[in-house]
């Protein structure tokens, strides 16, 4: 037990991580709660196909990948598909030209999302294991 508690990630990293982490499971959540705002309502204002079908599997995937963020547990595997939330919601939002100019930039969890667990040089949100370079 001991062992999955303990880290070598600096303070820093783990800052970041736990408010990526914070981030997305609430704005996962948000997508229940407001649907109208943030959901189904929101990715139909959007022009996302099958809305009533993405908006709730976002919104799982934001609960539950950003409850492992805050955990801890799988950082790595469950950036991949928050990577993927954000390339589609930057394409539809701001590249589609249908939202505002202030909700374009209201994630801020994109800055943070490449850094936990990172060791060296981030290629593609994905970092290369191993100790750091000395």
């Amino acid at each position: 037990m001991d062992r999955l508690l303990r880290s070598n990630a600096l303070a820093a990293t783990i800052l970041v991580r736990l408010a990526a982490g914070a981030v997305f499971l609430t704005e996962g959540i948000q997508k229940f709660l407001y649907p109208d705002a943030l959901g189904v309502g929101r990715f139909v204002k959007i022009g996302i196909p099958a809305a009533q079908f993405f908006a709730p599997f976002v919104g799982v995937v934001e609960i539950v990948c950003g409850t492992l963020f805050l955990a801890g547990l799988f950082t790595r595997l469950s950036a991949v598909p928050l990577v993927i939330d954000m390339i589609v919601a930057i394409a539809t939002t701001i590249l589609g030209g249908r939202a505002r100019v202030a909700d374009r930039f209201r994630d801020d969890s994109l800055v943070a999302l490449p850094a936990p667990g990172r060791r060296g040089p981030v290629v593609g949100g994905l970092a290369p294991s191993g100790p750091p370079d000395a």
